[in-house]
């Protein structure tokens, strides 16, 4: 695979033809996708505001595409899909069961269980929706008591992320933004 380069896409977003061969059928890698990207960097760049990316198609046909791609990074709410992922392989975890959420639990974040001022019991199951749909800084601190952060690398791992490592709990990552 290719990668192309933030610097290289700004200049040859307008200089290169698409190249249709670069995907999948019916695809188009090249000059319009390059523009999308350039034009981020740029306002990025105006705003004072840093900006890293890595897409990449998840068969790994086709080109990455990059800009800052190498660098380390805080991945932010991320790392709660690696979360998800080690909960759902904790050897004999059942979603139905419940779990008892307390104010020591809460972590702040704006979202969520962290707004509520009593223990709430929920199952596994929606406390995983909760920090899923709801970005729940809270409910992933728990899950990720119940994980460890050793499997959530373990996950990242096996799906080829080998420079992913999730080194922070939900406190730290809250506290980070």
């Amino acid at each position: 695979m290719s990668e192309i380069r933030g610097s290289a896409l700004l200049r040859n977003a307008t200089q290169e033809p698409a190249d249709a061969g670069s995907g999948p059928p019916g695809s188009r890698v090249g000059a319009a996708d390059s523009l999308a990207l350039g034009d981020v960097l740029r306002i990025a760049d105006r705003l004072g505001v840093d900006v890293a990316v890595a897409a990449a198609r998840a068969d790994g046909t086709g080109p990455v595409l990059g800009h800052r791609s190498q660098e380390p990074w805080p991945g932010a709410s991320l790392y709660k899909t690696l979360a998800a992922l080690a909960l759902l392989r904790v050897p004999g975890h059942d979603p139905s069961e419940r779990v008892t959420v307390t104010a020591a639990d809460r972590v702040p974040g704006g979202a969520g269980l962290s707004l509520l001022g009593d223990p709430v019991t929920l199952s596994w199951r929606d406390l995983l929706r909760s920090m899923l749909v709801g970005s729940d800084n809270t409910a992933a601190q728990v899950i990720l008591r119940r994980t460890g952060i050793p499997a959530l690398d373990a996950v990242a791992r096996e799906a080829g992320m080998t420079s992913t490592a999730v080194g922070t709990t939900a406190q730290t990552v809250a506290a980070a933004v």
